[in-house]
Parts: structure tokens; sequence; C-alpha cells
């Protein structure tokens, strides 16, 4: 029987290396697009906007000292003053593009954009997910080479958060909602054959998934301060076999059988209640998000179960594992996402407008003595607008990584330890900068970290002494 292991388990254990050397989150300067919400959400680049930047700052603070998954995390702010060259009033819809999980915006003090510091307000799009080995993965080698994956164009980006229209034909009209429940603690079990079953959707409490004999068994604990009961949704399928066991061997089936609730409910009503659940939710309560955030895991489980998987969950289980690829929580993975928004410009006026969230970026550790880590941010969208001037680029380094050691701009370093960048118009390059401990990066000695072989050698020489001073001891 093949086992799938529940998520805090199993994504960690498959994804955990890998997780170390993920994309490098990139979040972008914003560009002028064009939206339209029906009869699906589209967003393109506007060609010919007129309205120009005469300058932009933008602050990398590493110094309020919070740490993502695997690395430091900054407050990212790129604050603009933009004008409008016209003798008309315009209203400008912007587009800021970044990669980064749904879970990174709904952190404390998440993402603002203000005009004239007014707070203004904006929607979430999100899009395609990006797999561990991620999109923007950028590292260094032992001999200081940059290895690197190019960032994706501003056209890319709106292309990937613009909803599909085709596909998801496997959750078209209703599935059977199953809600079992057991008064008491248990183990319980629902069974259904593979043949004839198109998808099964289970809910948040799910522990286990077992194929086997033609049969897919989804499993979960209750009581003992767990949830009560589980839930799933079938496209296709017969009856499930459900039983409720005393033990954790699953051998003693309970004399008291669990209830079974039936009802039929279609894959966006059932998305829907699980995201409604979620922190990016909480954050952004917006029917809008919500049915946006419905599209993309609609489109996601339909690509995962097109792959041969029968099962599909981003919430108690980790989804599917496809040989290196490997896909994780839908709250949790990379992926692009655009926050799209409105400035209005008064005729011939200026706005200064700013754009605030916090940043992570990814770690590599595989050749170096100490972590190295890496963020990195679009600037090529910004090349949409009329003209483009005065590019100041701050970085306050956190205190244990204080040191840039490698940039694809030129940075100062000033006596205070904060880089700064200037520039007279937009650089060519997008810019990718890694921070480290020390002011060189210092390459594995052998397979082990060096701190691991300092360690080990200075025992070497206090054994090595000690067996010195006994032999002296015994002579005399």
């Amino acid at each position: 029987m093949k086992r799938r292991w529940p998520k805090r388990a199993a994504a960690f254990a498959l994804c955990g290396l890998a997780a170390f050397f993920a994309a490098a989150p990139a979040r972008a300067n914003s560009g002028p697009a064009h939206w339209q919400s029906a009869p699906s959400l589209s967003i393109t680049p506007l060609k010919d906007c007129p309205v120009t930047v005469a300058g932009e700052d933008l602050l990398f603070d590493f110094t309020q000292k919070t740490k993502g998954s695997f690395s430091p995390e900054a407050k990212v702010t790129a604050a603009y003053r933009m004008k409008n060259p016209t003798a008309e009033p315009l209203t400008v819809q912007m587009a800021f593009p970044l990669i980064a999980s749904l879970n990174d915006l709904a952190a404390a003090g998440g993402v603002e954009i203000s005009s004239d510091g007014v707070k203004l307000p904006f929607e979430i799009c999100p899009g395609d997910i990006k797999p561990c080995t991620g999109l923007t993965h950028h590292y260094y080698t032992e001999s200081g080479e940059l290895v690197k994956n190019p960032l994706p164009s501003f056209s890319q980006i709106l292309k990937s958060v613009s909803q599909k229209t085709a596909g998801q034909n496997r959750f078209k009209g209703t599935g059977t909602l199953y809600r079992i429940s057991y008064p008491g603690n248990a183990f319980l079990s629902a069974s259904v054959q593979s043949k004839g079953t198109d998808a099964i959707l289970p809910g948040d409490s799910l522990n286990g998934i077992s194929e086997g004999d033609g049969k897919i068994t989804l499993e979960s604990s209750v009581g003992s301060g767990l949830s009560d009961e589980f839930s799933f949704l079938i496209f296709g399928a017969g009856t499930p076999e459900v039983k409720a066991y005393t033990d954790s061997s699953r051998k003693t089936v309970s004399p008291k059988p669990p209830s079974v609730e039936t009802s039929r409910q279609s894959a966006d009503a059932f998305f829907a209640a699980q995201l409604e659940k979620s922190r990016i939710y909480q954050a952004f309560p917006s029917k809008a998000f919500l049915s946006r955030l419905v599209s993309a895991e609609k489109e996601e489980a339909e690509e995962a179960l097109d792959k041969g998987e029968s099962v599909y969950s981003a919430h108690g289980m980790s989804p599917v594992f496809d040989g290196d690829n490997c896909a994780y929580d839908f709250y949790e993975q990379p992926r692009i996402l655009v926050l799209a928004y409105e400035v209005a410009f008064p005729a011939g006026g200026t706005r200064d407008v700013s754009v605030s969230y916090p940043m992570s970026g990814s770690m590599e550790s595989e050749k170096t003595a100490e972590p190295i880590y890496t963020y990195g941010y679009l600037l090529n969208p910004a090349k949409g607008w009329a003209d483009f001037q005065n590019l100041n680029i701050r970085i306050f380094p956190p205190e244990k990584d204080p040191y840039l050691v490698k940039s694809s701009l030129p940075f100062t370093r000033s006596a205070k330890g904060a880089y700064t960048a200037k520039f007279s118009a937009l650089p060519e390059t997008d810019l990718v900068f890694s921070l480290y401990q020390n002011r060189q990066v210092e390459a594995k000695s052998g397979n082990l970290p060096q701190k691991i072989v300092t360690v080990l050698a200075v025992s070497a020489v206090l054994l090595a002494a000690l067996l010195l001073y006994g032999r002296i001891r015994k002579t005399k």
C-alpha cells in the first residue's frame, strides 16, 4: 500500500532541503496597466501612458529584526514622485508585481499603498505557483560566480495573474460532500474505489492518504482536543466505506459507528469555505479577492489531478508530489502576485505614491560555510512609464548578516553599515543582492560547515594534548 504522509511530516521532509534553495522572492517597481474584471480578470501592460517618474526612493530595511521561514525579513518601501504632464486629469491603473507566498502578505504590518499620504484601496491578484526550485533561483558558487535564472518580464507576470477560462473540467456541476463525525476519540477512515473516482478534495482535518488494492483511503484522528469531524468532496465516485477505530494501528473497529452526513456541493463553494478561514482572507476580506483565490486553487487542483492523482488538498495535507516538483501548502507556496490600484492625477500635477510590504528571501547553504541570503527586486516594470529618472536605493542590512557580498548593481557602504546606490535613469538590470555575516563568502571545508570543522580540529588538538599528558604522567 502506498501511503502519503500528513503535511507537517511529508511536506517538511520532502520539501525541507529544496526549500533551502527556494526562489528568491522577487518584488518589483510598479508599472502602468489596464485591467477588467468581466467576464474574468484580465490585466495587460498599458502602452503610451504619459505619466513620468521624477524619482524613486527604494528602501530595504532589515533592522526590525523579523525573520521569515528561511531568511531575515525586510520592510520594503518604494516611494515614487510621479507627474502627469498633460493638461487633463488622469486616473491611472497601476500594477505592482511580486513573488511571495499569500501568508507573506498576511503578516503583521502587511501591505500599505498610499498617494500623498492617503491610503489607497488595492486588490491582490494571485498567479502561478513557483515550485521549490523556483523561477528566480539565485545563488553563488565557491568561486563567487552568480548562478541565476532570469526574473520574469512585466507582461509575463500580468499574463500569469489573469484568470484562465479554459480547463477545470473535473469540477463541473456538483460533487458529494461527506461530513464524518464521532462522539469521542477515534481514528476514522473512508475508503473509495479508485476506478470511477474523478477527484477527491479533502478538508482541513485530514491526517493521511493511502492507496492500494484499487482503493483510496482518507484518514483522520478526532477527539482529544482535535476536530470532532472530517470532510471531503468527491466527484464521480460511489459511496465510501467509513469505519472508526479505537487504536492507532487501525486493527480494532469501534462498536459505535461514525455519523455520516452527505450533501451536494460545488468545488467553488468547497474551496471558498476553506479559503475563508485563511489568514490571507482575514487580512483582506473581499468577495472579489475570494473569487480570485478560488479560481487559483481550482486551477492548481486541475493541473495536479491531470498528472494522475485522484486526491488534491492544499489544506490538511500536502498536495501532489510529482517527481522533483514539490507543490506544497497553498498559502505558503511562493507564487506570482500583483497588487492592483489606481492613482488620480490632477492636470499637470504630481503625486507622491508609496508601496510598502514585508519581504523575505532565499537561503543558500550548500556551498558556503554560513548561510547566504538572496533577494530580488524587479525594476523592469517601470519601463512602461513615459520617463523614469533618479533612482535612489538604500539597504539597511540585518545585524547578524551585515555585509552585501554580491549584487547585480553597484553599492557603496557607509561608515554605519548602510548600503546606497544612485542612478540617474532606470538601470537595465533587475536588482539581485545577497547578504552574509562576513565580508567575504567562505566556502565549506569538505562536506561540513566551517564551524563544525573548526570544532573538530580543536577537539582533536585537545585530545592529543590529553593523551600526551597522560603518557608523561605514566612515564613519571
